[in-house]
């Protein structure tokens, strides 16, 4: 039975090829029993969803969550210690029934106690497993860390926090880590079952890596190399040149192992894909068109010899360094957002670079900071499809010392992956598509996920791009059911600020997304 009741439908029409037409809808869920996140790490294991870190509201989080109660500033105050999420749920959207949660020290403690009862309580392999776990708890206590699922294994790496047993906001730090978790097995010691000792073992790997530090970046894997792309190096502890935090400027692609322990990876970093030959010297963030986080990193493709090849782009993005100006006198920041588009492409294809800059490409400051995307490509027209739900940037030039506003609405960007420069355009689609009329409060996408319907088919080996063609031929209906949309910022005026009653929280609402092919 399902016990989720869909309720205002926003429907919005756009052409995703010459014909025939579709219809984007986007459908609250009422009565969501979620847990309220943001900027949190996800993993998925048939119809459960395992959701950690990030922040969430107090208690009393109707009178404005973060922001009112915290006076968070997002900066060294934004990830208060009321605001750590410090459980692991496991929900299931289809049942929608209350999630089972766990605290993080319980889930240690709880792989130790399984461990002992199976190989005793002194033996050498128990002792290193409890005592590595112990050193690597912000892996499961850090606000947005970047995320990438492949099979049955989540990777994340980053994130932003405090270390777990020094809760200063002078220690801020963004962390190192880069951890791989089995999303099955993590959700069977959850839900209270026993697993294997060598389950176990390799339930939890984690590498470090100076280069690895970022946090609103993104991270792909394409076949055995994973690619962490943009972000900063934000908090207390970040260096002090660049207002207090170091951009990546760079895209770093690597690998892991787990030759010595089946808990410990080893990283291996490879060629970096920059505009800049040190992407981490002082100085670079003045000048490197990747500087860029929080924005819309999505999975792109491009073509060597005809062959088609899975690569990513940045659509937008902030800030650029361009940022600030000389108001009365004083240096006053902007915060401009990039509103061009970076095209990563591992393969060398253009002036021998592993990136084409897309400078002609203007969003013009609509959805510019990380929300929900959609990809689908049409293999007929060669032609990527590109979704922005939501989030911030409402198509207005910043006011002095804010970003854009936070959004509603939606913006779907083509790029033909067959001309021989690739380039792309966008229309913005609907200026409210969560609710009905025009762009007005309250706001949502901000820091949200899209969870996509793995049951769809998938381009190219793609486990992010859907085959529109193939999606709709393997269908009796004229839709096909995208995903969900879980969570993220709701935010209940255009710029929230730090203080005041009902400015903004995390959510726990859920949005069905659906395609419709209309004749």
């Amino acid at each position: 039975m399902i016990l989720l009741v869909p309720s205002c439908t926003k429907k919005v029409k756009e052409d995703l090829a010459t014909a025939p037409k579709y219809v984007l809808s986007i459908t609250e869920i009422t009565n969501s029993k979620a847990p309220a996140l943001q900027s949190f790490t996800h993993g998925v294991s048939g119809n459960e969803w395992l959701l950690f870190a990030g922040r969430t509201n107090n208690k009393n989080d109707s009178i404005g969550g973060l922001h009112s109660i915290f006076k968070g500033n997002y900066a060294n105050t934004s990830f208060l210690p009321p605001s750590f999420n410090d459980s692991l749920f496991v929900y299931n959207p289809i049942s929608n029934a209350k999630p089972i949660r766990m605290h993080y020290k319980t889930v240690v403690e709880t792989i130790n106690k399984q461990c002992f009862e199976q190989i005793g309580e002194m033996t050498i392999p128990c002792i290193e497993l409890k005592n590595f776990l112990n050193q690597n708890l912000s892996i499961f206590r850090n606000t947005n860390a970047l995320v990438k699922q492949d099979g049955n294994f989540l990777y994340t790496v980053g994130g932003y926090g405090a270390p777990v047993n020094d809760v200063n906001t002078k220690n801020y730090l963004t962390f190192n880590q880069i951890a791989r978790i089995h999303v099955p097995n993590m959700i069977k010691l959850i839900k209270g079952e026993k697993l294997s000792l060598q389950n176990l073992k390799s339930l939890i790997s984690v590498g470090k890596n100076k280069h690895l530090v970022s946090t609103g970046g993104e991270m792909y894997k394409f076949d055995d190399v994973l690619y962490l792309a943009g972000g900063h190096n934000f908090g207390s502890s970040a260096p002090s040149f660049s207002q207090g935090q170091k951009y990546v400027n760079a895209v770093y692609p690597f690998k892991v192992s787990t030759a010595d322990k089946p808990y410990k990876l080893t990283v291996t970093i490879q060629d970096t894909i920059s505009d800049v030959t040190t992407p981490s010297a002082k100085g670079t963030d003045a000048v490197s068109i990747f500087r860029r986080r929080d924005g819309p990193i999505t999975p792109n493709f491009y073509k060597v010899n005809g062959e088609i090849k899975r690569g990513l782009t940045f659509y937008t993005g902030v800030f650029r360094p361009d940022s600030t100006a000389i108001v009365n006198g004083k240096k006053t920041s902007y915060h401009l957002a990039w509103n061009n588009a970076i095209y990563v492409h591992p393969e060398k294809i253009v002036e021998s670079k592993k990136y084409t800059y897309d400078a002609s490409y203007n969003q013009k400051n609509f959805n510019v900071y990380s929300c929900p995307n959609i990809a689908l490509f049409d293999s007929d027209s060669e032609i990527i499809h590109t979704y922005l739900l939501g989030g911030i940037g409402d198509g207005k030039r910043a006011a002095v010392g804010h970003l854009s506003g936070f959004t509603n609405t939606g913006v779907h960007i083509k790029m033909n992956i067959g001309n021989p420069t690739l380039k792309s355009t966008h229309t913005v689609l609907d200026y409210n598509i969560f609710n009905s009329g025009n762009n007005e409060p309250p706001f949502y996408g901000a820091e949200s996920i899209l969870f996509l319907n793995k049951s769809l088919p998938f381009s190219n080996n793609s486990d992010e791009i859907i085959d529109l063609k193939k999606a709709f031929n393997d269908t009796d209906s004229n839709s096909i059911k995208i995903g969900y949309v879980l969570g993220g910022i709701e935010a209940f005026q255009s710029n929230p600020g730090t203080y005041g009653k009902r400015n903004s929280r995390a959510s726990n609402k859920i949005w069905k997304v659906t395609l419709t092919k209309q004749f």
